[in-house]
């Protein structure tokens, strides 16, 4: 069992009758559960909290004992409530968030930042390619998904532009789209 109670998470190995406090954790917000690291037999650990003096998204593979952050100081979401692992795909979380919908992250084999293509490109598309973003000047919203059509990040306007960076990505292919207008980028290493 595991809790997370006034800012302290707990983990009762006696379904409950005891518990101990997770002193690695100095406050956390919400607890889930994923599938188990390849190496392992206990589900992946998620908690939104602290852990040092550094708050974000940490998965822990040794119950507790150790945490790796999954987000970055770009993606904080605003303020986000809830986290759960997939069952089914080790290393994938999701996070809900206050109006910014259901963010997920997942690990890869290798992420792509360097060589970053425009595979397609419509020739009247308000949709541009600069160095690592995609960006277009409206008051439409963006979204990036992959291609079974999941969206992967969205962007809402701010002050008649929206953005969306490319780094962190993994390689494959992806399809900006904002409003009308699509821009399809393939992404390698």
């Amino acid at each position: 069992v595991w809790v997370a109670g006034g800012n302290n998470l707990y983990h009762s190995k006696t379904s409950g009758t005891s518990a101990t406090r997770v002193t690695t954790v100095s406050s956390v917000t919400s607890v889930g559960f994923g599938k188990a690291a390849p190496t392992a037999t206990y589900p992946a650990v998620y908690i939104i909290g602290t852990v040092g003096s550094v708050s974000g998204v940490f998965r822990s593979n040794d119950q507790g004992t150790t945490w790796v952050r999954v987000n970055d100081d770009q993606h904080q979401y605003g303020e986000m409530d809830n986290v759960a692992g997939d069952e089914d795909y080790y290393g994938r979380v999701f996070v809900t968030t206050q109006g910014r919908g259901i963010p997920y992250g997942q690990p890869g084999t290798s992420q792509a930042v360097v060589k970053t293509q425009v595979v397609s490109q419509r020739q009247a598309s308000i949709l541009k390619f600069m160095g690592t973003k995609v960006s277009a000047l409206t008051t439409n919203s963006m979204q990036l998904l992959d291609l079974n059509g999941r969206v992967i990040r969205q962007a809402m306007p701010v002050s008649g532009k929206v953005e969306i960076d490319l780094k962190g990505l993994y390689k494959g292919a992806y399809i900006a789209r904002c409003g009308n207008d699509a821009l399809f980028i393939g992404l390698a290493d």
